[in-house]
């Protein structure tokens, strides 16, 4: 076409009464791209999204509204919507879990965080179910206060793995804050039967004397 620029506002235009109109998107995309223009960025990717084909394009799609809404715009509160949306088509994809992880901390969405971990914990087994327990947990502990359920979910991770150190040391913390002596006593008397150092002996032996 003659006038680049002439062509380009007839796209907008089109764009503008059909939002979902492929052809102008991809069009003029490229052009809101060179300028740095990351809100129509926005609203282009938005309207390919509503007429993308399969889940690999959707998912392409998405993780892109994540990047434009987080890393370009701040809009932290979308990037995590979009996050969460991605994770219900591609719950494996490494790209989106760190997505939902960083703006669901950004976000302080705790509760939406919980639910994500819980639900991923059903299909995972071995050390990935592990991971995935700890995460839940340092959020339950950490960021929603929920130690009753977090102690709950440490002692699992002990249970499958009793050598896995954070939870050990979580799991004390956790029954120090709350003064459920007894259970600490117990934890302290387990931890004594497969304890190899001898420094860490000696701690136990001292903490069950102060109980």
């Amino acid at each position: 076409m003659g006038n680049p620029t002439k062509a380009y506002r007839c796209y907008e235009k089109i764009i503008a009464i059909d939002p979902e109109n492929r052809r102008a998107a991809e069009l003029v995309l490229p052009i809101y791209e060179k300028e740095g223009n990351f809100r129509r960025q926005v609203d282009i990717h938005l309207g390919l999204l509503a007429t993308a084909g399969g889940d690999a394009e959707k998912l392409a799609i998405m993780k892109q509204l994540v990047f434009l809404y987080g890393d370009k715009l701040g809009n932290t509160r979308d990037a995590f919507a979009r996050a969460v949306e991605a994770h219900a088509l591609a719950p494996d994809d490494p790209d989106v879990l760190q997505s939902i992880e960083v703006y669901g901390e950004k976000t302080a969405s705790w509760d939406e965080l919980i639910a994500i971990y819980c639900k991923r914990a059903e299909s995972l087994k071995g050390n990935r179910l592990i991971e995935i327990q700890k995460k839940l947990a340092r959020v339950l502990y950490r960021n929603a206060g929920r130690m009753q359920e977090a102690l709950g979910v440490y002692e699992g991770v002990l249970k499958a793995n009793p050598d896995d150190e954070e939870a050990y040391a979580a799991v004390e913390e956790i029954l120090k804050s709350m003064g459920k002596l007894a259970d600490l006593l117990a934890l302290y008397e387990k931890r004594l039967q497969t304890v190899k150092e001898s420094e860490e002996k000696v701690r136990l032996l001292k903490d069950m004397a102060k109980i």
